[in-house]
């Protein structure tokens, strides 16, 4: 989710990335409408796993400084901001101790957490709980890219995937054995969000197969615009009908060959609508490029509004209409820059040692 900011730049995938990271951001926001928040997660998460794996470099290094690489850039961001966002989870824990259970003496208000990062799953039990959620997707994609490591191996060594169809098989199988897998044993391993990898790792390999050509990003702006109204209409009329989705918790809705194909056509509503935004604009670039900070920081900056809005304004912060939760989730998505600069400027080791951003 972190990239350099550069003269090299992949403009869509900036603003890809900083679409999705908005809809995270309005994801966690309690809205009224339950179709909305379906809507939104249907792709939004589909969407960060699928330019994952259309921008995996994994041949480009030995498996040793591969491993330090993705450790630094993903796993050293997780234990920092969720250690961060531990004294902030505590007023979660104070204000509603029915959802922490067996969190009771002052030892395990500081051990519940640090064993739920440790455990690198967004699950609340007697013992643990991790004090930032979103985080989560961090432990799953240091996952994935682990075992498409050796995946993409195998595809560059063995005699008989060298020819293009062959290619395509292999990575069919390979989906299917992750759906297949996911769906004997993802409830039964409740750790280092392996469920969520499982569930997630075909995103990860259409992402993969999207930079082989297999499905174009910017085409003729008329090709385009048909293209955007046919999935609009799909997902509008087909798409929300699969229901309640999370790939956090492994809910996939009523269907799982639908939830694969909002995921793929969802993201791909946005990559082709992005595709076609040709003006840099310099704080969405500058906001893509680093959607993990964003990711690390945006509960906290949520319950600062709320809590403005609660006691410096009177406004309940219960169930929130559409209107108000964009209005809300755009407040905490913009506080989050702060912390971006922060870090870019005095911290770049925590998200993995980027280089300065010039902006």
């Amino acid at each position: 989710m972190n990239t350099i900011l550069s003269k090299k730049r992949i403009l869509w995938a900036d603003y890809a990335k900083f679409v999705a990271i908005y809809l995270v951001v309005l994801g966690h926001v309690d809205l009224q409408s339950g179709d909305f928040r379906n809507f939104i997660y249907l792709f939004h998460l589909p969407l960060f796993f699928l330019i994952s794996g259309y921008f995996d470099n994994s041949l480009k290094y030995n498996f040793l400084t591969f491993i330090v690489h993705n450790f630094k850039l993903l796993l050293v961001p997780y234990l920092c901001f969720n250690v961060i966002n531990i004294p902030i989870s505590w007023s979660s824990v104070y204000l509603h101790p029915e959802l922490y259970p067996g969190i009771d003496s002052a030892w395990e208000w500081v051990l519940c957490p640090l064993y739920g990062i440790l455990l690198g799953e967004d699950r609340v039990t007697s013992c643990s709980y991790l004090p930032c959620g979103p985080l989560w997707f961090l432990v799953a994609l240091f996952s994935i890219k682990v075992i498409f490591y050796f995946l993409r191996r195998v595809e560059l060594y063995h005699c008989l995937i060298k020819y293009k169809y062959i290619k395509f098989f292999y990575w069919l199988i390979c989906s299917l054995l992750f759906v297949a897998l996911f769906l004997l044993l993802g409830k039964k391993i409740p750790y280092y969000s392996l469920d969520s990898m499982l569930l997630s790792m075909p995103f990860y390999m259409i992402g993969f197969l999207m930079k082989k050509k297999a499905f174009p990003i910017e085409f003729d702006r008329k090709i385009s615009s048909v293209l955007l109204i046919f999935i609009f209409a799909y997902i509008f009329i087909i798409g929300v009908s699969n229901g309640y989705v999370d790939i956090d918790a492994g809910f996939y809705g009523k269907n799982l060959i639908l939830f694969y194909l909002n995921g793929f056509l969802g993201s791909y509503f946005v990559l082709l609508l992005c595709g076609l935004l040709k003006k840099p604009i310099k704080l969405v670039q500058y906001i893509g490029a680093n959607t993990i900070i964003v990711l690390g920081v945006h509960l906290a900056t949520l319950r600062v509004v709320k809590f403005l809005m609660l006691y410096g304004l009177g406004i309940s912060v219960g169930s929130m209409t559409i209107v108000q939760g964009i209005i809300i989730s755009v407040v905490s998505f913009f506080l989050c820059y702060p912390f971006i600069v922060f870090v870019d400027k005095l911290a770049p080791w925590m998200v993995g040692k980027q280089k300065k951003v010039i902006h």
